[in-house]
């Protein structure tokens, strides 16, 4: 591939890239950042494909992007990404504004056979039969100058976007499902998407259900620490502790520093800096607020081996519906709520009744997924019948 491109890194670069830039009505859209081993994401530089070219802006060099922020809030003019969710996540975090008019290829795609979530490679393939050499999935995108290998895989990531998604399109259109693949691009444009609670590592912890109210409690105030911490010093949570090694700390610290330093999967370094920091925390009496957040997590439900089994056989019917159909199983009902549907009977995600999942799934199928716990299955003659039981009044 060889292509021309415009790389700005001053005022006048970006004054000219502006000028060109007043009444385009689309834009392809991709970045490059550097998340590891820091709490703040890096942004290092923002790839541009637009009718006017192609165009990076060396982020490191000259941050002033007010003109492009705007452009991305600008519902007149369209944002193509492939996978844009944690471009536009950088964006929220860093300047607090929300993509208008956006189609992201890679939800697109699921609207049409492909599996999702679905490669940009795999994607140009489909659609253009081309084959894509593997990109810089790790490279360091704050060196300077960037090498030419750097360049022609930033340019790669938005060259083809325009195409593919007039490809895609095309193919949404005879399928009657433009407008459902639209509607699910616009969730990237709701500031909800992208708010993350600040104890998400607590409400998805696997340990929570088999700990005691004191260990929950120290659970919680660990993982609030270490954020704390991470953000404070700009490193990753898992350098101020790692992830495999938090069971270990919270089992161990209601015995105090003797039982923090006889634990050989805890090391001595550790518990030297942080040992009685920990002891505190988990002496400390609860407070309201922690109590309540505690107990606000939902304790495993007794498990059901035959109600699991039910669900899962839905879960399989829908995937085959969605294989003979040409949709993504995974975009339809996403793992997430279908986790949760499989550990709790009652569960029902109100997503799976409203827009295009309602259409799609029709109602015989919601039916059994809101009423799962009424589900049965018969064999007899060779034959089976799955069914819901009506419960008298």
């Amino acid at each position: 591939m060889d292509q021309g491109h415009t790389f700005i890194d001053t005022p006048e670069l970006m004054d000219q890239f502006i000028a060109d830039h007043q009444s385009v009505d689309w834009i392809g859209f991709d970045t490059e950042f550097i998340g590891e081993r820091r709490f703040h994401t890096q942004l290092c530089i923002i790839q541009i494909a637009s009718p006017k070219g192609i165009f990076i802006i060396d982020f490191l060099k000259y941050d002033n992007i007010e003109f492009l922020l705007d452009m991305i809030q600008n519902p007149d003019v369209l944002k193509i990404t492939h996978a844009g969710e944690n471009d536009y996540r950088i964006l929220f975090n860093k300047y607090n504004i929300v993509p208008k008019n956006v189609i992201d290829i890679q939800i697109a795609a699921a609207f049409v056979g492909y599996n999702y979530p679905t490669s940009f490679a795999k994607l140009v393939l489909g659609e253009m039969n081309m084959r894509l050499n593997k990109g810089f999935t790790v490279t360091d995108w704050t060196q300077r100058p960037l090498s030419k290998k750097q360049l022609k895989y930033a340019i790669r990531d938005v060259l083809y976007l325009d195409e593919l998604w007039t490809s895609l399109k095309s193919k949404l259109e005879s399928l009657g499902r433009t407008q459902w693949a639209i509607d699910e691009c616009q969730t990237l444009c709701e500031p909800s998407y992208y708010d993350v609670h600040p104890d998400k590592d607590f409400i998805g912890s696997n340990l929570r259900p088999n700990l005691t109210q004191d260990e929950a409690v120290f659970l919680l105030r660990f993982l609030r620490w270490r954020r704390s911490e991470a953000e404070r010093l700009d490193y990753s949570k898992d350098m101020i502790f790692p992830s495999k090694g938090i069971s270990m700390v919270t089992r161990a610290v209601g015995g105090g520093m003797q039982s923090l330093k006889q634990n050989r999967r805890i090391t001595e370094k550790f518990v030297r800096r942080h040992g009685e920091k920990m002891v505190e925390l988990y002496k400390q009496p609860p407070t309201e607020e922690e109590l309540e957040m505690v107990g606000n997590q939902a304790t495993r439900v007794e498990a059901n081996p035959r109600q699991e089994l039910l669900t899962k056989i839905l879960d399989q019917m829908i995937h085959l519906r969605c294989l003979d159909e040409k949709m993504a199983h995974e975009k339809v009902i996403p793992r997430s709520i279908m986790k949760q549907m499989k550990l709790d009977p009652l569960h029902f995600d109100e997503r799976l009744e409203s827009g295009w999942r309602k259409e799609f799934l029709g109602e015989a199928l919601l039916d059994w997924l809101k009423n799962r716990s009424q589900l049965n299955l018969t064999f007899e003659d060779g034959k089976f019948e799955f069914y819901r039981e009506e419960v008298e009044a």
